[in-house]
């Protein structure tokens, strides 16, 4: 140091426009280490892990509303991941399919927990435990692991996972060799995705929900089919491309439940079900389940959506068509379903089958 006696250290250094600044720190020596005659140890080198820098997979759909919030913004989430650790993350675009890219913010270096189950998974009741099927899943990368989960840790939402358009949760996770592991003590049909139990194909994604998944800003995202979130990270030559899954997932209310039906004396028809609703998904005691729609709305209809022979609203969860009613339809339209449906706020249920018109 010019006109400073002592040995100085660079602490830190930095390019500015009049030239380098340094910040220093005097040390003890009195003369330069190279002089003195200390002890010395040349160490190690602590390089990084020479890593390949993997491919990235992505995965975007949308889920249940867990009761945060107003419950009137879709929650989509996207899954990034690769096959390798050495995957650094990657830059995320929306695609509202007119080819242009929309910065959507970026992956971080965390990955997913991505895979495929290669066949489809068995059908089973979401009404009870389901502790004979199995599903075998094939992970994305070796090092990637599954763990178990006790009934009280299921009970809180513990090892979620999106099959196709399923929700399910596992309380085993039995690895196979290499990246493929046994999932058993099933719970079908969370999340009110009971309807899609029995529509499960092969090779579908399988998704770990877990707090490594990326929101996404619904406000950017167009409702259009062609919507799409890409990514772009540094192993990979080109965008890669998933389209939003289960949309309109989280602003639908759940299909009511438990039909009855009863022919009264007078040959009335009495049809009832249990109402369900979105984010209900704590059972409390002493009241009711909320609504969580604007109003309690029911849909109950002859026929199938599709091709609807006669329609009736209510506001209860019950429905008595008059004896003179029920006569003069079943003459015309004997065989036909009845079928009922909650109308939300912002989309209606999956229709609950009530009975058929004999």
């Amino acid at each position: 140091m010019p006109g400073m006696t002592g040995i100085w250290r660079v602490v830190t250094w930095e390019w500015r426009a009049a030239g380098l600044e340094l910040t220093l720190l005097r040390t003890p020596f009195a003369a330069p280490p190279t002089a003195l005659s200390l002890p010395t140890d040349t160490g190690r080198a602590a390089t990084a892990a020479d890593l390949e820098i993997g491919a990235t997979s992505l995965a975007a759909f949308e889920l249940p509303w867990d009761g945060s919030g107003a419950g009137d913004v879709p929650m989509v989430r996207v899954a990034a991941s690769s096959s390798t650790s050495g995957w650094a993350g990657a830059a995320l675009y929306i695609d509202n399919g007119d080819g242009q890219l929309v910065p959507a913010g970026a992956t971080g270096r965390s990955r997913a927990t991505l895979g495929i189950v290669a066949a489809p998974a068995p059908r089973a009741s979401p009404l009870v435990i389901d502790r004979a099927s199995r599903i075998t899943v094939e992970l994305l990368g070796t090092d990637m692991v599954l763990q178990d989960a006790t009934m009280r840790q299921l009970a809180m939402g513990a090892n979620r996972a999106l099959i196709g358009s399923e929700i399910l949760q596992f309380g085993r996770a039995t690895p196979l060799g290499g990246s493929a592991w046994e999932l058993g003590l099933l719970l079908r049909g969370r999340g009110g995705t009971e309807q899609y139990i029995a529509t499960h194909a092969a090779n579908e994604r399988f998704v770990l929900l877990d707090e490594k998944l990326v929101p996404m800003d619904a406000a950017q995202l167009a409702q259009s089919p062609a919507t799409a979130i890409k990514a772009i990270g540094g192993g990979d030559l080109a965008p890669v491309a998933s389209t939003v899954a289960c949309r309109g997932l989280t602003q639908r209310p759940l299909f009511p439940v438990h039909p009855r039906t009863t022919r009264l004396a007078d040959g009335s028809l009495q049809l009832a079900w249990t109402r369900r609703a979105r984010a209900a998904w704590i059972w409390r005691d002493q009241v009711d389940t909320p609504v969580h729609e604007q109003s309690e709305v029911y849909e109950v209809l002859l026929g199938t959506e599709s091709d609807i022979i006669a329609i009736w609203a209510t506001s209860e969860p019950r429905l008595t068509i008059p004896a003179s009613m029920i006569a003069s339809l079943t003459a015309a339209h004997a065989g036909a379903p009845i079928i009922v449906r909650q109308r939300g706020s912002y989309a209606g249920s999956v229709p609950l089958h009530l009975t058929v018109l004999i």
